[in-house]
């Protein structure tokens, strides 16, 4: 039979794994002191849990978009509940409000649904066509022609009695009427609509392994790192 297991795998010695759960456990009492120490001015498990209920309340009125809603419109409480050391709630407030502050200013920019027929019928017939005509005829009925200086190109400076000169002529009115067809009339307007990203809910918040644990359902990439920023400074505050 061949040998079991990985052959080139480093034989460890049982002494070594003794070290390592030795440290492992030092390492949670050191984070369970931590906590402990956080709470030491709460005298009993019920003063815990009556700051921790209050925080939670607080959150709740102050940020109830991060809650979800009972049947009859009242916020109701996080899914899992809220437990937070009185140390670390001014940054899990500060977290919440960076949340809110973030939502209400992030948003992506959609096709509108309303105007699919529209727009694909100008991607496909109105561009490649519509298009072409239209800068030919902005181009041929160009009433400053006739006035442009040869040695400045296309970007001059039209002198105020060329302006009023030209303002009056056919070619110019022609243009205009054109140029307000175009951007006005058969351009689609609203072509993008802002669609806001999901809604962020706390799912749960609690002390694990004397460290800040923030979980939510939804969010992004940027509110994951606000929450974790916001870990690793409860982590720090000792």
């Amino acid at each position: 039979m061949p040998p079991k297991g990985n052959p080139n795998a480093k034989r460890v010695k049982f002494s070594d794994h003794v070290a390592d759960l030795e440290k492992q456990i030092l390492d949670l009492q050191r984070r369970v002191e931590d906590a402990l120490e956080i709470n030491k001015e709460l005298s009993t498990p019920a003063d815990v849990i009556k700051q921790e209920d209050d925080f939670e309340k607080s959150l709740m009125e102050k940020y109830p978009s991060l809650f979800n809603k009972n049947e009859d419109g009242t916020t109701a409480y996080a899914e899992c509940g809220i437990g937070c050391p009185r140390a670390w709630q001014d940054i899990v407030d500060g977290l919440c409000g960076s949340i809110v502050n973030y939502q209400q200013y992030r948003y992506v920019s959609v096709l509108n649904p309303d105007k699919k027929i529209r727009i694909f019928l100008s991607n496909k017939i109105f561009k490649p066509i519509w298009t072409k005509i239209y800068f030919s005829l902005h181009t041929s009925l160009d009433p400053y022609k006739n006035y442009r200086p040869v040695d400045k190109g296309d970007w001059w400076i039209i002198p105020r009695d060329i302006s009023d000169a030209v303002r009056n002529t056919r070619k110019y009115k022609l243009r205009d009427w054109l140029q307000n067809l175009y951007y006005n009339r058969l351009r689609i307007k609203y072509k993008y609509i802002k669609k806001e990203i999901d809604g962020v809910k706390i799912a749960q918040v609690k002390t694990k392994f004397g460290g800040l644990r923030f979980y939510i359902d939804g969010g992004d990439e940027q509110i994951y790192g606000m929450i974790q920023f916001a870990e690793y400074l409860c982590e720090q505050r000792k």
